[in-house]
């Protein structure tokens, strides 16, 4: 049975949108974690926001996501369906995992925030902002206006599918459609140690070049910087066992009102399991 959502003027859901509110102040991303219980059509995931992954710190309210779904290879999308919320995480039951596996995703409304001018500079340094704007901002401070922006999350997760089928040979993953996402390039059943990589950064279904893309580990503090070539492409090799996340934030003032920021947060969790010992 479904836990009920919190209501409207709710203590609990006022809480959940200060959190997500508070969270853009310091860049916090949204991701889904792969929670597999017993049984193939058991699986669970968990959505949520936190300042550094994989830590999560607050659950999103189910009337704050636009879109949201899971395909399996082959297959047309569904929603996910909502279980429960807990204080750092939002439940959902997914459709069983294909052979190729599946791929599920969110997105969630926009949200207005106004940031102190004392936190642009650390918020600029955590989304690796071009001097380009940094510039924009130095002319809007010199005119005494404070940083308004718009934001809004996106999240994507692969699940791996039934072992056995290698990554050249399942079917190439799907974009979702939603406005930002990262797009690996196989809906591959199971990622391991050494295999190679390919991702595609998509804005509202064109490839975005030039963008700084960063890989975490759920296993160290640290993640390494990668730049999209000009098809929005990038590569690498499968590191270290454990989950894997893939994030950015594209920041730009908007084309339609004036002198207000507007952020989309994007992420890409897969896992990566131990590479197979040689026969």
């Amino acid at each position: 049975m479904h836990a009920r959502p919190p209501r409207p003027g709710h203590p609990r859901l006022l809480a959940v949108a200060l959190l997500c509110l508070a969270g853009a102040a310091q860049a916090h991303d949204t991701w889904f974690e792969d929670q597999p219980a017993s049984g193939p059509a058991a699986r669970v995931l968990v959505l949520g926001t936190g300042d550094q992954f994989p830590r999560r710190e607050s659950a999103i309210g189910m009337e704050f996501l636009r879109v949201h779904g899971c395909r399996a290879a082959g297959a047309a999308p569904l929603p996910l369906t909502l279980l429960r919320y807990t204080d750092t995480g939002t439940l959902f039951s997914t459709p069983p995992a294909a052979a190729g596996g599946t791929s599920c995703w969110a997105e969630t409304t926009t949200f207005d925030l106004d940031l102190p001018a004392d936190k642009v500079a650390g918020y600029l340094d955590e989304v690796r902002a071009t001097p380009a704007q940094r510039a924009a901002w130095a002319a809007l401070q010199a005119r005494g206006l404070p940083w308004k922006e718009r934001y809004s999350k996106h999240a994507r997760i692969e699940l791996p599918g039934a072992a056995g089928a290698a990554i050249d040979a399942v079917a190439p993953a799907l974009p979702s459609g939603m406005a930002l996402e990262l797009v690996p390039d196989a809906a591959a059943s199971q990622v391991r140690v050494g295999d190679m990589l390919g991702f595609q950064l998509l804005r509202d279904g064109v490839p975005l070049p030039a963008f700084e893309l960063q890989l975490r580990s759920d296993r160290s503090r640290f993640g390494v910087w990668l730049r999209t070539d000009e098809r929005g492409r990038v590569q690498v090799r499968a590191p270290a066992p454990g989950a894997w996340l893939l994030r950015g934030i594209d920041l730009r003032l908007s084309a339609t009102e004036p002198d207000r920021w507007e952020s989309r947060f994007v992420s890409l969790a897969f896992s990566v399991a131990p590479r197979l010992p040689a026969p």
